[in-house]
């Protein structure tokens, strides 16, 4: 996945650098065309800002190890599915005949996965005389991997389809730092029902942590994405795109192991797009 970033990056600079080439050599405006009202900064009609809302459709995957009751602390892969929300705001750095190259900074909500495990072993008791008693104990234990929130600088190129007007095709590729939390815990818990020759039943429960270790970090991450938008008019457009996101690991030292056990948290999916240009 470095290596693919790295390729990304590479064309978004090499575009760049076409770009202002481009520029350099293209023929200076006439002072009328400089005068005229409806001359803009943008192709588009716009300043070359805009801002963005993104849901997110994604598949959370953390590879790590989890605390089972039959096996002990052993290693898991999985993925839960997670809708995350963003918000970015951006800026045309870059025009060309072919496209435009994009700086963006965005916010992303959190991301979690858990997996639980328990056990119950019940036993019964009677004195004699209607006189019962019911016992369950049960062990429950849970281990929880999060990215709780994400910042991201990112650059896109955005490709001008001059036969389809007003959509946007896009590569982008960014770093950013992203705030992960791991948790793993177990719990025991005891529930008693004694009843009575007369019929009448008492019950009492309680419950008590057998550990609970838990980790945050605040990790380098990086992201891949592609897409497309369709601008309706100079200023609203929609967008669906494809992402992956990469948020690193996190280690969790267990009191009962005296061990470290790492997670490996990472992201990809669909996300559906709102812009406005201004």
């Amino acid at each position: 996945m470095k290596k693919l970033l790295v390729i990304v990056l590479a064309v978004f600079f090499a575009n760049a650098a076409l770009a202002a080439e481009v520029r350099s050599n293209a023929p200076k405006a006439s002072s009328n065309a400089s005068a005229n009202p409806n001359t803009s900064s943008s192709s588009d009609g716009s300043d070359g800002w805009q801002v963005s809302a993104k849901i997110h459709m994604s598949k959370f995957k953390v590879s790590g190890t989890f605390l089972d009751l039959d096996d002990g602390f052993k290693s898991y892969s999985g993925s839960k599915s997670n809708t995350p929300f963003s918000i970015a705001i951006a800026k045309e750095i870059m025009k060309s005949d072919s496209g435009d190259l994009l700086f963006e900074a965005s916010f992303m909500t959190g991301e979690k996965h858990e997996e639980t495990d328990s056990y119950s072993e019940s036993d019964s008791y009677d004195y004699g005389y209607g006189h019962t008693e019911n016992a369950t104990v049960t062990i429950s234990t849970s281990g929880k991997a999060e990215m709780k929130m994400a910042l991201f600088a990112s650059l896109y190129y955005q490709f001008n389809i001059p036969s389809v007007a007003g959509l946007k095709p896009y590569l982008g590729a960014g770093l950013g730092l992203a705030k992960l939390k791991a948790t793993q815990s177990a719990t025991l818990s005891l529930s008693v029902t004694e009843c009575y020759y007369y019929g009448d039943c008492e019950s009492e429960s309680g419950s008590a942590p057998i550990f609970s270790d838990s980790s945050s970090k605040t990790n380098l991450a990086y992201q891949l994405a592609l897409g497309a938008n369709y601008f309706f008019n100079k200023n609203f457009g929609a967008g669906l795109g494809y992402a992956i996101r990469d948020y690193g690991s996190l280690s969790v030292h267990s009191s009962i192991t005296d061990k470290s056990y790492s997670f490996d948290m990472k992201s990809s999916g669909l996300f559906g797009k709102l812009t406005y240009r201004f």
